[in-house]
């Protein structure tokens, strides 16, 4: 077996350090199970962290930049764990005052400006126009529903009418006697800001929603979105110091509810449905099984699975909306005609899986796809409620 071809660690910056705290094998490994190269055969992690290891970390393509999903796929099979993705990640920011992205995606630069406008002293929002009538959510509480950026983000995709997904969690909620925070202070937790490299808008939004979370008084924060749950329960705390809340996915807590006979679904699903692992959720947080529960406590719901799932399950293709070309939809095929063999409905418990998965559709997919509708799993579970 190769050597590990990393210099002494001393003589690397704080990304490279990253990639020799592990020592790559060079195995390959990673090249062979990356969706990217899986549709562009000249993208490869394994030469990214030669490369890099060679001296010339600062000389990545544009290409090799951005075209990583950060999915984990690399990681998750990798003999020594070597973190990739969280080397793009500081790469990005090393990288991105000097190097514009020539493709960006075009949702990304519209996420970009409202993250930046969200990060601005004395902003004034209604964080709660979506909600309607009938659903109860409160000013103090122990218990914070962070909406992320779910209310803007029907404006621009009004294919997926995302709002559906947190008025269903406040249906679950008020069932089992909660009475949820929706705060007008929230604002985006800062995901694709910190995955893009530009950290200084992260730690400015992560600040500004630690210091309404903690004057809440609340003990327990939870979130429909994958992404808003990996950055406030992982790297929230390495910015803001001690975290005075627990922080859970929605399947997490419906989990926790039904296990604890405070919720109960009466109502049949007679649909058959097979679920997408959000990367977030999955490989980067490690949670798969919550989800997976939330489905199989839903009565008359046939649950299939795919073939590539938990670790092994396959990206939505779009990750951090850092990039979205040809061999994205290429992706996007894959992974759907697999689900669409499976099943009619693919679940997903991440906002953005949804979104991106319903925007090929709502195009004009590679191929010709049986009808799969791509429905949240937090919409799901709220049907089945008496």
């Amino acid at each position: 077996m190769m050597a590990a071809l990393a210099p002494p660690i001393e003589s690397h910056d704080d990304d490279l350090r990253i990639l020799a705290q592990e020592g790559c094998i060079q195995c390959n490994k990673c090249t062979m199970s990356c969706p990217v190269h899986r549709a562009d055969v000249t993208f490869s992690p394994r030469k990214v962290i030669l490369q890099a290891y060679l001296g010339d970390a600062d000389r990545l393509s544009e290409r090799d930049l951005w075209a990583c999903l950060t999915c984990g796929e690399c990681q998750a099979v990798c003999a020594t764990q070597v973190p990739f993705p969280a080397f793009i990640r500081a790469r990005r920011e090393a990288l991105r005052p000097v190097m514009e992205r020539t493709a960006p995606c075009k949702h990304g630069s519209y996420k970009d400006i409202l993250a930046k406008i969200m990060a601005k002293p004395n902003l004034n929002q209604d964080r709660r126009a979506w909600i309607g009538d009938g659903l109860k959510v409160a000013d103090t509480g122990d218990v914070i529903y962070f909406t992320g950026c779910m209310p803007y983000l029907d404006g621009v995709f009004t294919y997926c009418d995302s709002a559906r997904i947190g008025k269903a969690a406040i249906k679950i909620m008020n069932a089992a006697g909660i009475v949820p925070v929706v705060s007008n202070l929230e604002r985006c937790c800062g995901h694709d800001a910190l995955w893009n490299g530009d950290r200084a808008t992260f730690e400015t939004l992560a600040r500004r929603n630690a210091e309404w979370i903690r004057a809440s008084g609340a003990k327990r924060l939870v979130t429909t979105c994958a992404e808003c749950y990996s950055m406030l329960k992982y790297e929230y705390p390495k910015v803001v110091g001690e975290w005075p809340v627990e922080v859970l996915h929605m399947t997490e807590l419906i989990e926790e509810l039904v296990a604890a006979g405070r919720l109960s679904f009466t109502k049949p699903v007679d649909l058959t449905v097979t679920y997408q692992d959000p990367c977030r959720l999955g490989r980067h947080s490690k949670e798969y099984d919550a989800p997976r529960a939330v489905l199989k406590a839903i009565p008359g719901l046939k649950f299939v699975e795919m073939d590539r799932i938990r670790e092994n399950s396959m990206c939505c293709g779009v990750g951090a909306y850092s990039n979205c070309d040809a061999q994205t939809k290429f992706l996007q095929q894959e992974r759907l005609e697999e689900a669409a063999s499976k099943a009619e409905n693919l679940v997903t418990a991440c906002p953005h899986c949804r979104i991106h998965f319903s925007c090929y559709l709502d195009g004009r997919p590679v191929d010709p796809l049986p009808d799969l509708k791509i429905v949240d799993v937090t919409d799901l579970a709220a049907r089945a409620l008496g």
